[in-house]
């Protein structure tokens, strides 16, 4: 996900289109609307990974936000929260049927989501790849109360449109229902309804009586989707082009409204494809996403074993006893280093008598201690050490190019990262975020972490890597939250000079109110 806008969401009317970078950081006064932002990801990812009789899960494992309208802005009438994404690569996630195999989309194609989302239902769904735009309606019930293919209704007649509200999809899969008798339905393909559609266009169009549907059938599967440029340019050069269709077709042009309506019907035969692919960006997405809450676990002084194996930490790092204790003796080895070179610190285990403690190493001065002895910010720190060390792992495995994984790109949402920590631990923290995001980028993933935090000296630290060169201005985006008197937040965005200088940055923005 490279850009997100949330409208209607508590003091959130409008973020407006928020770019989301590498690093992002969210500042502002407390109750100022950043909370609600940083915790819409693992909303997204709470009500990806459970079966929902709602569009959102407000109550879930990671965040509570009440129900859909304690989550409703009070500021607005029309009671729908709307969620915008925006991709700028879809690379590797069109793995569309294999009967379709012209569904080619370059690499660096991009994908616009937008939902509407209703109390009970989704309302709507916005959905854009290669500037071909589709605009599906629901009713109460969940089926399709009008379509749109670029701005054009697509004409039912006899004929309505159903979804399949069994498949537990953010945006479920549509039909066309055939009328049998009084209120009886038949289901049958939406491909199947456009490819004919467009059959019956072409042949009272551009071609002549005796021109065989399997001739203009082969010449539309030989078109590969794409944009409305794109796609009438291959239409001029195609090489399958019949004799029939190539006079006619050679005097088109692009502005015609005879092409614009081959182009829509062109789209409805991908329909199915596009809202899979939405469906895989999303769903990937919201499972990728970490979330580290504001308040971390309480360190014990000993841990009953359990023979778990444990791939990743929760939200308070409440298993990150049976976390360590897991690796293997080499990634125990990887961890130390890694923790050595950046901290000087090591977080170990103690095996005792079926239990295991949680011991810190002080390498500067040769002492080790119980967690559970030392200051309250080690164990607040820890989850987010480990959750970092963990992403930046290249784990991936081989597979057959059938089996192949979707691309892995990671978010966290760290709430307070700072907490309990003296400003020079602040400090080496984002020396650390730094130093992960930078490696990250000779891999063949990516990662993004977005975090709030009141901490000028974080804010501070930032600059001073932009200036040494250690960090690239662009690769942060630095979001300030304000909320005027009618509790509407609005969202502004300070970004660094190649000096590491803050550019829109308000005066005194750390400051006591009225000093």
């Amino acid at each position: 996900m490279d850009k997100i806008a949330i409208r209607n969401l508590r003091s959130l009317k409008d973020t407006g289109d928020i770019e989301l970078k590498p690093i992002t950081v969210l500042v502002g006064r407390n109750s100022s609307g950043k909370s609600t932002f940083l915790r819409s990801f693992p909303l997204l990812k709470q009500s990806i990974e459970t079966n929902t009789a709602e569009p959102l899960l407000w109550f879930g494992n990671y965040v509570d936000f009440g129900d859909f309208d304690t989550a409703l802005s009070r500021n607005t009438t029309n009671k729908i929260i709307q969620y915008k994404f925006v991709y700028n690569s879809i690379k590797g996630f069109f793995r569309t049927r294999l009967r379709l195999r012209n569904f080619s989309i370059k690499t660096n194609s991009s994908c616009t989501i937008i939902l509407d989302i209703g109390e009970k239902f989704l309302k709507k769904a916005i959905l854009t790849i290669c500037n071909q735009t589709i605009e599906i309606e629901y009713n109460e019930k969940q089926d399709i109360k009008n379509l749109k293919i670029n701005e054009s209704n697509v004409q039912l007649n006899e004929r309505k449109l159903v979804c399949d509200k069994d498949n537990n999809q953010v945006i479920p899969d549509i039909y066309y229902a055939d009328l049998y008798e009084k209120n009886i339905y038949l289901r049958t393909s939406i491909r199947n309804f456009f490819k004919d559609k467009l059959n019956k266009f072409i042949l009272s169009k551009w071609a002549f009586n005796n021109t065989k549907i399997s001739t203009i059938e082969k010449f539309i599967s030989e078109l590969p989707f794409s944009d409305i440029n794109t796609l009438f340019a291959n239409i001029k050069k195609s090489k399958n082009l019949p004799s029939t269709l190539s006079k006619n077709i050679d005097n088109l042009k692009i502005d015609d409204s005879d092409f614009e309506k081959f182009n829509n019907l062109f789209v409805g035969i991908y329909i199915m494809d596009i809202i899979d692919c939405a469906n895989r960006l999303m769903t990937h997405d919201s499972e990728q996403i970490k979330y580290i809450k504001p308040i971390r676990f309480n360190v014990e002084r000993y841990y009953r074993i359990q023979g778990l194996n444990i791939e990743d930490i929760d939200s308070r790092g409440e298993n990150i006893p049976m976390f360590l204790h897991s690796l293997s003796l080499k990634e125990r080895t990887d961890f130390n280093k890694w923790t050595k070179n950046i901290f000087n610190l090591n977080f170990l285990i103690d095996n005792i008598s079926g239990h295991v403690s949680l011991i810190i190493k002080d390498l500067k001065n040769d002492v080790t201690f119980n967690l559970a002895d030392v200051g309250y910010g080690y164990s607040q720190i820890l989850p987010i050490i480990i959750l970092l060390w963990n992403c930046q792992r290249n784990k991936r495995k081989r597979h057959p190019i059938f089996l192949r994984p979707y691309p892995k790109n990671i978010t966290l949402a760290i709430e307070q990262p700072e907490l309990h920590l003296h400003p020079e631990f602040q400090a080496r923290v984002i020396d650390l975020f730094v130093s992960v995001i930078n490696e990250i980028k000779k891999k063949p993933f990516s990662l993004k972490i977005i975090f709030e935090t009141h901490s000028e000296t974080i804010v501070n630290r930032l600059g001073y890597l932009i200036n040494k060169h250690k960090l690239k201005p662009d690769d942060v985006n630095v979001l300030i939250f304000n909320k005027d008197i009618n509790n509407v937040a609005s969202v502004d965005s300070a970004t660094f000079t190649e000096k590491g200088k803050l550019q829109n940055w308000p005066l005194g923005f750390f400051s006591p109110e009225g000093i």
